[in-house]
């Protein structure tokens, strides 16, 4: 099985193993692992995931991608590359994003909006974006580079609500052979009680919108940046965090119901229609049904076991 190791804060101790695996409904997948002081070996796989900070001088980005798709954070929004065949390209960069490339291209400008899953913190009834130039702006570190998880953590500290201050950290991934991005929070707070939290969609031109929060889900389909042709953007999140939605003339927020001190996870997933991550024709049907799908997968319970042989 190829896995790989992760070391969150840099003690030089790991903290996760990583390894990608497609459980069939209702089976059971036993694993076998162990170690050894005395001598190791390293599977040597194809990467199939990969993450970069800044590729220009003085840059405020960072990306993230698996084979199947590419992310970037730019302060704050959340925005994707389409690709036309499976294959990593974050390392080509920089290049021309406003136009067509042999491997696809940049097609999602977010603008002033949130993009694909900017996140957003609410004091009181008040949305408070933690996206644009004038908005807080994260500290960013590639955590890891791959070859089977890319991840990127973003860190917002001092952020100031009626309630008190609140911190929030970002863990942005991408798996090997998988197109969504895997966003995990962790809140801090110096006020006791939940912290409303979210991501956002931007809202496309000629759209055609669906959601189903009972089952935990977000979907547009439109028109994408220039030249790209059509898009789809989707949320997927544990339906018993929702708390409710949120519309600007630019975007979509899902508001979540954050805990301090407990990591939660939703999920942004991106598609093309000339791309690998195409829904089929016709798209703007097909669109919601692939999502609903996804959710459905990414949301279904998993038990663990751990056991000593």
């Amino acid at each position: 099985v190829v896995s790989q190791a992760d070391d969150f804060d840099k003690d030089r101790y790991h903290d996760e193993i990583v390894l990608v695996r497609t459980l069939p409904p209702s089976s059971t997948t036993r694993l076998v692992c162990y170690y050894t002081p005395e001598r190791s070996f390293r599977l040597m796989p194809t990467p199939k995931a990969q993450a970069r900070t800044a590729w220009e001088a003085g840059g405020a980005e960072a990306g993230w991608e698996s084979n199947q798709a590419a992310y970037k954070f730019v302060h704050g929004r959340i925005e994707f590359y389409g690709k036309l065949q499976a294959g990593l390209i974050l390392r080509k960069f920089p290049a021309p994003e406003d136009r067509p490339q042999d491997w696809g291209m940049d097609v999602l400008d977010a603008g002033e909006s949130a993009g694909l899953g900017g996140l957003s913190l609410w004091d009181g009834n008040a949305r408070v974006p933690l996206f644009g130039a004038s908005a807080p702006q994260a500290k960013l570190t590639v955590i890891s580079p791959g070859p089977v998880r890319a991840l990127v953590k973003a860190e917002y500290t001092g952020l100031r609500t009626a309630a008190g201050e609140v911190g929030l950290t970002a863990f942005f991934s991408a798996f090997a052979d998988n197109a969504a991005s895997r966003h995990e929070i962790l809140l801090t707070s110096t006020a006791a009680g939940e912290v409303v939290y979210g991501p956002a969609l931007q809202k496309l031109a000629g759209e055609t919108f669906s959601a189903d929060t009972a089952k935990g889900h977000l979907a547009v389909w439109g028109e994408g940046a220039d030249k790209a042709g059509d898009i789809g953007l989707a949320v997927v999140f544990p339906p018993s965090l929702f708390a409710g939605t949120e519309e600007t003339a630019l975007d979509r927020a899902v508001k979540l119901k954050g805990k301090p001190g407990v990591k939660q996870t939703h999920w942004v997933v991106g598609a093309w229609e000339r791309g690998i991550t195409s829904p089929g024709v016709p798209a703007a049907k097909n669109w919601p049904g692939k999502v609903a799908d996804l959710a459905r997968r990414l949301l279904v319970p998993v038990k663990v076991e751990f056991k000593a042989k």
